[in-house]
C-alpha cells in the first residue's frame, strides 16, 4: 500500500520547489520551512520533484564493442549510482567504492554541461560522501621503523663499529698476526 501523501501548504510547496531549483539539501529546506513541515517529508518532495536520476547513456556501438570484449565469466553487474549519501552501499570494498566514485564524477559532469544545478548538487553531495568513505577505508599506511630517528643514529653507530673492526683485521693481516 503505498504511502498516503502529506498535504502542504502552497507556501511550504513553492519553498520546497525553490529548493530543488537552487540545488539546496533538504536539510535546509525544513529548517527554512521553520521545523513546521518534518525532514523526511520535505526530503520525498524534493526527490519527487527532481524525478529519477538518470544514468549516462552510451552509444550502441562503444556498448557492442564493451560487451564483445567482456569474458562469460564477469557476469557482475554494477550497483546503480546512489542519488543521496545515504544510498552508499555500507558493505562496499574499496575497489566498487572507487568505481562508484568515477562513475559518479562522470554524471557530475554531465549535469555540469547540461547545466541541472539540482542534479549537480545532488552529485556533489554524493562524491563527497564517496570520497570520505574512501578515505576511511584506505588502511594507514604502515611505518618503516628503520626510519625512526633512533634506528637512524643506531645506522650510523653500527657503521662506524664495523668500519672499525674490519680496520682492526686489516692491520693484523698486514702485521702477519693472523
Amino acid at each position: 500500500m503505498a504511502r498516503r501523501e502529506t498535504k502542504l501548504g502552497a507556501a511550504a510547496e513553492a519553498r520546497i520547489a525553490e529548493g530543488v531549483q537552487r540545488g539546496e539539501r533538504a536539510e535546509d529546506v525544513a529548517a527554512a520551512l521553520g521545523g513546521v513541515v518534518s525532514l523526511s517529508t520535505v526530503g520525498r518532495r524534493m526527490r519527487k520533484l527532481r524525478g529519477p536520476l538518470k544514468a549516462p547513456r552510451y552509444n550502441a556501438k562503444s556498448a557492442t564493442t564493451r560487451r564483445r570484449n567482456k569474458s562469460a565469466t564477469t557476469t557482475k553487474v554494477e550497483p546503480p549510482l546512489p542519488t543521496t549519501p545515504e544510498e552508499i552501499p555500507e558493505g562496499a570494498s574499496l575497489p566498487e567504492l572507487t568505481r562508484l566514485y568515477a562513475r559518479c564524477e562522470t554524471a557530475l559532469a554531465q549535469a555540469e554541461k547540461a547545466e541541472n544545478l539540482p542534479l549537480v548538487g545532488q552529485m556533489i553531495r554524493v562524491a563527497a560522501q564517496l570520497s570520505e568513505t574512501i578515505r576511511k577505508a584506505t588502511p594507514p599506511k604502515q611505518a618503516d621503523p628503520n626510519d625512526a630517528p633512533d634506528m637512524i643514529a643506531l645506522r650510523a653507530e653500527a657503521a662506524r663499529m664495523w668500519h672499525e673492526m674490519i680496520d682492526l683485521v686489516a692491520d693484523g693481516i698486514e702485521g702477519g698476526e693472523l
